[in-house]
């Protein structure tokens, strides 16, 4: 099985910094943390709205197995302790700091299909 992007990928395409040094592999990207699962190696996308800050269901898709999180860089400067705690009790997990986790899932997916269309 194949990551949807590989670290590198990922990495140049969200335009984010790693927090460690875990692998980057996954085959899934979730927004729902409800619906995030261990049967498939998972990115999770915290989004931003209105009334919900996805920021706050990180620990429960963490033990749920996520592999690969998004950190918005404004939250991660505002928490960076509890950001930084996280990432060191989870060192199998792949946490990407970005300017705005809603560009970066767009930027994540226009890599992706570049990287998969066929001419």
């Amino acid at each position: 099985m194949e990551s949807l992007l590989t670290k590198e990928e990922l990495l140049l395409a969200v335009k984010g910094t790693q927090l460690g040094s875990a692998e980057c592999f996954f085959n899934d990207v979730q927004t729902d943390s409800r619906n995030v699962s261990a049967d498939k190696p998972c990115m999770f996308v915290p989004l931003i709205g209105e009334f919900q800050n996805g920021h706050k269901y990180i620990p429960d898709v963490l033990a749920k197995g996520a592999a690969v999180v998004l950190l918005n860089e404004a939250e991660y400067q505002e928490k960076a302790a509890f950001y930084d705690g996280l990432a060191a009790d989870n060192a199998a997990v792949c946490f990407v700091r970005v300017e705005n986790t809603l560009h970066a899932l767009q930027d994540a997916a226009e890599a992706y299909v570049a990287k998969n269309v066929v001419i």
